[in-house]
């Protein structure tokens, strides 16, 4: 089971039904600001969920055990803040309770540290590159396979 790849569909489908929702029934009866920050909070949504899954899918490589660490820790801090910065605001636009939008710099935040430790594992990868003339370490090499034509 990979948490991170299953948490990364389910915000991409909650992503996908908040749009529709927020079509459907929402934006006709809120303001202009309100819309606004709805659409943003959808487009952080879209993006968190992205981002988790692509984390999920590379989680199922073979990775060295700190790069596996970083993006886990990444994959958390995205998911975490993407429903500490969107889902306020949509409780905000459905219900017009906003004392949960206190939430929503905590979830910045919490994006940010997670987009720095995606940065943190590209740098780490490049330079484990550089060091290892150019094939990367943190890929592990397979039975190398060759087919022969027959006659």
């Amino acid at each position: 089971m990979n948490p991170i790849l299953i948490t990364g569909a389910l915000l991409g489908l909650l992503a996908v039904i908040v749009g529709a929702v927020a079509e459907h029934a929402l934006i006709p009866g809120l303001s202009t600001d309100a819309v606004r920050g709805l659409d943003i909070a959808m487009a952080y949504h879209r993006f968190g969920a992205l981002a988790i899954l692509a984390i999920g899918m590379g989680l199922l490589l073979p990775l060295q055990l700190a790069t596996r660490r970083v993006l886990k820790v990444a994959g958390l801090l995205l998911a975490a803040g993407t429903m500490l910065f969107s889902f306020p605001i949509y409780l905000g636009a459905a219900t017009e309770i906003t004392a949960m939008g206190r939430l929503t710099p905590l979830g910045g935040l919490m994006q940010m540290a997670g987009w720095a430790a995606l940065v943190w594992v590209g740098w780490r990868a490049r330079t484990s590159t550089e060091r290892s003339g150019g094939m990367p370490q943190t890929v592990e090499r397979g039975p190398q396979v060759t087919l022969e034509r027959g006659k």
